[in-house]
């Protein structure tokens, strides 16, 4: 009996001692309560409403553990307003391919971080982003308030800071094409096919090609119709000399950003400016005006006059070409601010000059 209860005891203790060493190896797992930090990038997007279409999109990407990292990052983030406008709203944006999803958040990135507000006022400064886009980025001062602008989109108000980086919210969604040239540019739009060939049988497309820092105003096939030059075969037997000039004055050997000009100009107050609308209709408003001229690459000077107003709490803004000794002709811009590797260009309704 007593062997009995010795036989039990060491059982008990055999297992007492197996119990205490399994229990000794559990230890509770690392980092389960870890401190989530909810002013980094990531949840201050989240948090922004009008923020939406770009978060949307930032989740269907890798993109999103960037900015959730200790890593610090400069991004640019249209507002779902400028999202609106070139017809995307969150749904549309997710329904694009990963890849191309990924491009657009990559683009509103900067690749290396630099605190903005170091910049000097009034400096055009060439960064690129994520996805090895170029992004012209300056630092305003204009009725006492500080902004910026990036590739001619506007950064208004203080940024969003965060515990790893800022958010500047944008008024436009940075352009997604990526172009080595202005050539390229010319030729990837349907608009531009008769100034094109122009450029061509003027002898100027390796300058196109590789001439650096240019702007380019480039007028639409119906604009180049209305001057005379109504096809291939009408443009091929214009004296080439009298066409390079004509394509020469077309190009200014500056870069420069059309949004620019509401801060570089001496703007003067006047009361009752005529404006077009979207709609073609004449709004008579009190805004701002002035005058900018430029020699350009055939050494003539085109001047265009330069108007801003709100209307419906918008800036609105038009231009002008002012002939000399003719009567001024509205400029329509059908597409501004196309940056490419060797320049920037414009698509205008007209040419800047006749032949």
């Amino acid at each position: 009996m007593r062997n009995l209860k010795v036989k039990h005891l060491n059982s008990c203790l055999a297992v007492f001692i197996l119990l205490m060493l399994l229990l000794s190896q559990c230890k509770p797992a690392e980092d389960v309560f870890q401190i989530v930090d909810y002013n980094k990038l990531n949840h201050v997007l989240a948090n922004n409403y009008n923020l939406s279409t770009f978060y949307a999109g930032l989740n269907r990407t890798a993109y999103k553990s960037w900015l959730n990292s200790d890593s610090s990052y400069v991004v640019f983030v249209p507002n779902d307003l400028a999202f609106s406008s070139i017809e995307l709203d969150k749904n549309e944006l997710t329904a694009l391919s990963g890849t191309k999803i990924g491009d657009i958040i990559k683009r509103h990135i900067l690749d290396d971080y630099i605190d903005l507000n170091s910049l000097p006022y009034f400096t055009k400064f060439k960064f690129y982003s994520k996805d090895n886009s170029i992004l012209y980025i300056s630092r305003w001062l204009k009725n006492e308030q500080t902004f910026f602008t990036i590739n001619g989109a506007i950064a208004r108000g203080k940024p969003l800071n965060a515990t790893n980086g800022q958010v500047y919210i944008l008024d436009r969604v940075l352009n997604s094409e990526s172009y080595s040239s202005i050539f390229e540019v010319l030729a990837d739009s349907e608009t531009t096919t008769f100034f094109l060939y122009a450029v061509q049988c003027a002898g100027l497309e390796k300058w196109v090609r590789e001439n650096n820092n240019m702007t380019c105003f480039a007028p639409s096939n119906e604009g180049m119709f209305n001057i005379g030059l109504t096809s291939f075969e009408v443009i091929k037997r214009v004296d080439p000399e009298l066409l390079k000039s004509f394509i020469l004055g077309h190009f200014y050997n500056n870069f420069l950003l059309l949004s620019d000009l509401s801060f570089t100009l001496n703007l003067s107050y006047k009361e009752g400016i005529s404006f077009v609308d979207t709609k073609g209709q004449s709004l008579a408003l009190d805004g701002y005006e002035g005058l900018v001229s430029f020699i350009m690459e055939n050494q003539k000077k085109i001047s265009i006059k330069y108007q801003e107003g709100i209307h419906k709490s918008l800036l609105i803004n038009q231009s002008f070409l002012l002939p000399n000794g003719g009567t001024q002709v509205k400029i329509d811009v059908l597409k501004r601010d196309i940056i490419c590797q060797n320049g920037i260009v414009h698509l205008v309704d007209i040419p800047l000059l006749y032949m």
